[in-house]
């Protein structure tokens, strides 16, 4: 900041528990049509950071009076940014409602503290409708005032959680040798349903093992599950790792369950 005038009224940081570090890097936020109009006469500084930004004002006044001698001069009482994405699968791995499209809107108004993050975070309305912007954000000067402590920005914040899907593994066995007793075996309190005798969509015979519960997505890999074949031949039963290090789910390649609210990763496994 070359200008020591400059002072920061909020920060907003976006954070999603897709994303492996938690920090939701993808959502630029664009100043609406009002908000230019503040920038350009009164010289409003945009500093992007890595998971959102901080909104600067170039005054030497305290920021209270500050906006409050825009409001009364322009008529103006809040800050408003569109939201745009990107990602093409946001809304595949966030956690809506099945094909759900519209807008995250977000407002002062409508927060809730978190006291051991030491921010506010801002609650969305979900607004349905086709839209090119992802959301929007409304912030109150009333509502920025009253946060702005010691001179500190007011400390907002948006959160997301990743969806989670019926994991379902499509075993192909195309040996002629078959394997008995297969089961997927994983370090986790996750299990998988006994597996059902079913065909797949180019006639193949599999067997269908489906997660217990459903599993949220995520960025990486962050399970590890194994097939193993289990014989109870001999004295001692033996485990054989017949495919080691299963895949986990790719957002792109999802299923509607018939009559639930619920959405299926399908991956298929031939041994």
């Amino acid at each position: 900041m070359i200008n020591s005038n400059f002072q920061s009224i909020f920060t907003i940081q976006v954070w999603h528990s897709y994303f492996s570090d938690g920090a939701c890097k993808i959502l630029q936020f664009i100043p609406a049509t009002a908000t230019q109009q503040l920038v350009k006469r009164y010289g409003f500084l945009n500093r992007k950071v890595d998971n959102g930004f901080e909104w600067y004002a170039n005054t030497t006044a305290s920021l209270p009076s500050y906006l409050n001698s825009i409001t009364k001069a322009t008529g103006q009482n809040s800050f408003e940014f569109d939201i745009v994405t990107d990602s093409q699968l946001f809304y595949t791995y966030t956690d809506i409602a099945p094909n759900w499209k519209g807008q995250f809107l977000y407002s002062s108004k409508q927060t809730v503290t978190i006291a051991e993050k030491d921010t506010i975070q801002l609650t969305p309305t979900l607004q349905e409708g086709n839209t090119t912007l992802l959301g929007k954000v409304t912030l109150y000067f009333d509502d920025i005032i009253a946060l702005i402590n010691n001179s500190k920005p007011a400390p907002y914040s948006i959160r997301y959680k990743a969806r989670a899907t019926q994991w379902q593994y499509y075993i192909i066995n195309r040996n002629t040798k078959p394997e008995n007793n297969l089961e997927i075996k994983g370090k986790t309190t996750i299990t998988f349903n006994n597996p059902q005798d079913v065909t797949i969509n180019n006639g193949e015979k599999a067997l269908l093992f489906t997660s217990s519960s459903p599993i949220a997505l995520h960025e990486k890999p962050l399970y590890k599950f194994d097939l193993v074949s289990k014989s109870n031949i001999g004295t001692k039963p033996s485990v054989k790792v017949v495919y080691k290090g299963l895949p986990n789910p790719d957002p792109r390649n999802l299923d509607n369950l018939k009559d639930i609210n619920q959405l299926a990763s399908p991956m298929y496994v031939y041994i």
